[in-house]
């Protein structure tokens, strides 16, 4: 395993889908890695003391650690004494077995209690954070949050898509974690797509102001009401767009999925995961794409319908892979 594909292995760790030879390669590779990189991972993992697990990492844990490795420059570096070295990449290699028992200095202060909430396939839910902010979770989702919020920021981590609903105050920035992507912010209400899975990444704004970072570039947009930012982790870039009607990220609290001119490749992303299936559009011109189309119930087959009507394309169906191809709008 090098520094390539260690991403891949991450993905399926983090969901519990890895085989054991997968996971030594990846502890090889942690020994052989420069060591500012490994310093990196532990330094990463010092900023997640709060966790004492005796499982397997959470999987926002994992997210952070790739996203603090991805940032990290790749060009070579002076070697390291091999003693440190291995020690280090040893402290890695058993946090990533047994949990994360933290091994830096000013590590062993108390764990901070995490309450998890995870949804179902088609389950929603609402909940309510101890500093009285409101978070509405979607289905195949999952939060971490502590207990009682406590240090300079209330800091939480998401994998999914939420809508939240954000308790003011200005002393306490309210900071979430959603793979590469950190959105902070005081006291307003916005949405977060950010399945592992997504092509793009996003967080649209109805209320207030928010500042979006990928954790891997270090590049941040400010956003206002009506704007949103999108992350491409395949191109590594982070844009910020107008959001006319930022209320359409919401459609999914009611079980649907509204879109207003928006691509066919982000449409197809969104009811990909939705449907637990693979689009590939086949057919440059199909990426150019914009229509205005609301999804709710409808089976598979009624949405493919639909999408090869507005786009004049046909689609043919290979288990859970789906292919488009037509001439483009």
């Amino acid at each position: 395993m090098d520094a390539e594909n260690y991403h891949d292995f991450l993905e399926r760790y983090a969901a519990g889908q890895y085989a054991e030879s997968e996971h030594q390669a990846f502890r090889q590779w942690l020994l052989q890695a420069p060591p500012e990189q490994v310093q990196a991972a532990l330094d990463r993992y010092a900023e997640l003391q709060r966790y004492q697990l005796t499982a397997a990492p959470p999987p926002e844990t994992v997210a952070a650690l790739e996203a603090r490795l991805d940032a990290l420059p790749t060009q070579d570096q002076p070697a390291a004494p091999r003693r440190w070295r291995l020690a280090v990449a040893a402290s890695v290699a058993l946090l990533i077995s047994v949990g994360v028992y933290l091994l830096l200095p000013g590590a062993w202060s108390p764990a901070v209690a995490y309450r998890q909430q995870q949804t179902g396939p088609n389950q929603t839910t609402r909940l309510t954070l101890p500093d009285g902010s409101v978070v509405h979770l979607n289905r195949n989702s999952y939060l971490s949050y502590p207990v009682a919020f406590g240090g300079p920021a209330r800091e939480v981590y998401l994998r999914g898509e939420a809508y939240f609903e954000v308790a003011k105050d200005p002393a306490h920035p309210f900071l979430i974690h959603s793979g590469r992507l950190q959105t902070r912010v005081v006291g307003t209400s916005f949405n977060v797509y950010a399945y592992p899975q997504a092509q793009q990444l996003e967080v649209t704004v109805l209320t207030g102001r928010v500042v979006v970072t990928d954790s891997a570039s270090q590049r941040a947009v400010t956003l206002q009401p009506a704007q949103q930012a999108v992350l491409t982790p395949a191109t590594a870039t982070l844009s910020r767009e107008l959001a006319p009607n930022p209320r359409l990220s919401l459609a999914w609290q009611q079980g649907k999925l509204s879109f207003d001119q928006a691509p066919l490749p982000t449409i197809a992303d969104k009811l990909a995961l939705r449907y637990g299936v693979h689009i590939t559009l086949n057919n440059a011109q199909l990426q150019h794409c914009r229509l205005t189309v609301e999804f709710g119930q409808e089976s598979l087959a009624q949405v493919l319908e639909v999408l090869s009507a507005l786009t004049g394309s046909t689609y043919t169906q290979q288990q859970q892979h789906i292919i488009l191809t037509g001439p483009g709008c």
